[in-house]
């Protein structure tokens, strides 16, 4: 909570005292926490004393599970997936978030050259815990698409989205795990409805706001996510 609520002093004091603390426990993470209140400041002053946005924390979720969904995400997804949660349905989010966003995508083993996301229009109250299957996403928007469309520092995004987006290794990896393993499968068909299955997401051409249903980033998928702030 004093990380979400920014007593950076505070906070950086408990962690001289107890180190451990940068790790988090898989529940909680105050790197997250601080991310989640736009506390910039307590964000690199943490990432400086040594927490990293590639640990992982437990998803909560009001909707079953599929067996083919990760149970667990690295804050840097989790923060990006939160912006664009938010800025989808406030129609508005802080320059400062895309800040924190960047601190982030700036760090050694951040790799969101292949994040998009699946959206639909939002519903009323009872279709936000309502099955997928019944109201599907419509819409798609990769990370790189999201980024493009207001924040002030989008050349810096752009450029640290861009700078793995040709990891050969990678794109080989999953292209070989994908023959033998139907996770892999799972997420390599979804992507390929990119084009052909979903509509192409245009911020400044919607009127009603818009629900996260999906987020995908190359073999991690999640629905809608939940995550304990404090």
């Amino acid at each position: 909570m004093a990380a979400y609520t920014g007593q950076k002093q505070y906070v950086l004091q408990e962690t001289l005292k107890s180190p451990e603390l940068l790790n988090g426990n898989r529940e909680l993470h105050i790197l997250w926490s601080a991310a989640a209140g736009d506390r910039k400041d307590l964000v690199m002053a943490l990432l400086e004393s040594g927490a990293s946005p590639t640990d992982y924390i437990n998803r909560y979720s009001f909707q079953r599970i599929e067996k083919n969904q990760t149970r667990a995400f690295p804050i840097w997804l989790i923060s990006a997936a939160n912006i664009v949660e938010r800025s989808l349905f406030l129609r508005s989010i802080p320059d400062i978030s895309f800040e924190i966003l960047e601190l982030f995508l700036d760090c050694e083993g951040v790799d969101a050259s292949d994040c998009w996301f699946l959206v639909k229009p939002f519903g009323d109250y009872d279709d936000l815990w309502g099955d997928q299957s019944i109201h599907p996403a419509s819409h798609f928007i990769t990370l790189k698409q999201f980024v493009q469309d207001s924040p002030p520092n989008v050349e810096r995004l752009l450029a640290l989205l861009n700078r793995r987006s040709g990891n050969s290794y990678f794109n080989g990896t999953r292209y070989f795990l994908s023959r033998f393993n139907p996770f892999f499968k799972d997420t390599e068909s979804v992507m390929d409805k990119e084009t052909s299955g979903y509509i192409r997401f245009h911020a400044s051409d919607c009127t009603d706001r818009m629900r996260l249903t999906s987020i995908i980033c190359g073999d991690l998928r999640m629905g809608v996510p939940s995550f304990r702030i404090y």
